[in-house]
């Protein structure tokens, strides 16, 4: 899944954000690299490989 996802070189971390942080809406319009890089990324592939994991094991 880490592999598909382009993630195969990441580090497990307990919190990935320090606790607290508020997010809030972006104050400007993603750029035209931003969209693509969004765009490439797998998220519905992704969290249906996840979900079956999570139901089968």
């Amino acid at each position: 899944i880490l592999e598909n996802a382009g993630m195969s070189q990441c580090n497990p971390v307990s919190t990935p954000m320090a606790p607290g942080i508020t997010l809030q809406k972006a104050t400007r319009p993603p750029t035209t690299d931003e969209v693509a890089i969004i765009a490439s990324i797998p998220y519905h592939r992704t969290i249906g490989e996840l979900n079956y994991a999570m139901r089968t094991t």
